[in-house]
Parts: structure tokens; sequence; C-alpha cells
């Protein structure tokens, strides 16, 4: 899947506030198979990018497309976000009240995209395997982030989004997820996009934008 953006803008940020920006009123593409960094400031507008990207946000002016279809025009975001794109929010979006296991189980339940085999290897990958069936409450930041990961790797996507994904994760287990976030992603044929302040971590970037 192709995502264009066509001269996008928030609708609570002035020009003045976005001048310099490689995306924002500009005409951006995301192409296929491709791995994108967009890096800027705190309060550049990052995480709105991957909001309006995934549909949660409409605060924009301008126009995103996936293929040809302009996302003001879907009323359902469901399908493309069971199939299509999957996210790794900023503020994860786990439930606190149940395990970590089932955060994961809720999503891969729908499609049955991952075996419980294969889960249970990327919480040993991520040393997080004895946190598995642990309240996601009682568990760290770091822990959390990385319970993030697995959930959006379990479903079949073409795009992945990633909003500071490792901002709380040791540098060891920066390295695993990242091997892991690359090894899915090409098997899916798919688009990685990483959103961060200023930090490249361990992935080869085919496009490097400033926001």
């Amino acid at each position: 899947m192709h995502i264009k953006l066509l001269k996008v803008k928030p609708t609570y940020m002035s020009e003045s506030e976005i001048d310099g920006s490689d995306i924002y009123l500009s005409d951006f593409v995301i192409e296929k198979n491709k791995f994108y960094l967009v890096k800027g400031r705190s309060g550049s507008g990052k995480t709105s990018l991957l909001n309006f990207i995934f549909g949660k946000s409409l605060s924009f002016n301008g126009d995103i497309f996936y293929d040809e279809i302009n996302t003001k025009s879907i009323k359902d975001y469901s399908v493309f976000r069971l199939s299509k794109i999957s996210y790794v929010f900023q503020d994860l979006k786990l439930f606190d009240k149940l395990t970590a296991y089932e955060n994961i189980q809720l999503k891969n339940n729908l499609l049955n995209t991952v075996d419980e085999v294969q889960i249970d290897n990327w919480f040993k990958d991520l040393n997080i395997f004895e946190k598995k069936h642990s309240l996601v409450s009682t568990m760290s930041l770091g822990e959390r982030q990385r319970v993030a990961i697995i959930r959006a790797i379990c479903q079949p996507y073409e795009v992945l989004l990633l909003d500071e994904p490792f901002s709380h994760i040791d540098k060891n287990n920066i390295k695993k997820a990242s091997e892991i976030i690359v090894k899915r992603t090409k098997e899916q044929n798919a688009t990685l996009l990483l959103a961060t302040l200023d930090d490249e971590y361990l992935f080869e970037f085919d496009v490097k934008k400033k926001l």
C-alpha cells in the first residue's frame, strides 16, 4: 500500500511552527517496502503525523490517500487496521487490567496470524517471558513497550508505524527488538515509518525526513 500526504498541516499549528518541515505542507509519498525515518523536536507534530496516517486524528488540512482512497472518505478504519496498518503508539494503548499475553491475544485472536510458539519466542527474545502472564499494570515502562511491539507485529500489515518505540528500553533489548521488527517487516514485504526525537536506532533507512 502506498500512502500519499498532500499538503498536510495540523489545524492547530501555524505555518511558522512548521517552517522547514520536509513533510508538512509538502507532498510526501510513503512507498512500499521502504524504511522511513522522521525526526523532529518535541512539539513538532511527530505523533500527530502518525495519528493522521492511522486515521486516529483528522485534525489536519490537506489530504492523505491509501493508494487511491482519500482517508477523509473512510467511515470505518477497522479493515485497514486489521490487515494494512499496525502502530506502536507512544502511549502504548495497553489494557492495564489484562496480562501481557491477553493484550496481545485481543488482536491476534481476530486473525490468528501468529501462533503461541512464535509469541513465546518473541517474549523470550525480548527478555519478558517471565512477565507473559503478569498484569500490564505491574510492569515497567520498558517491559510494556516490548509488549506493545509484540502486539503490533502479531497482525498482518503493509505499513508499520513506530512512535518513539524504544524510549524506555535498554540498548541490548533495543538491538533485539530492532532485529525482530526488521525480520517481521521484511517477511511481509511491508513499509516501516519511525518517528523519533533524534535516535536512529539500528534500522537501515531508505528515506530520512525532518519534521
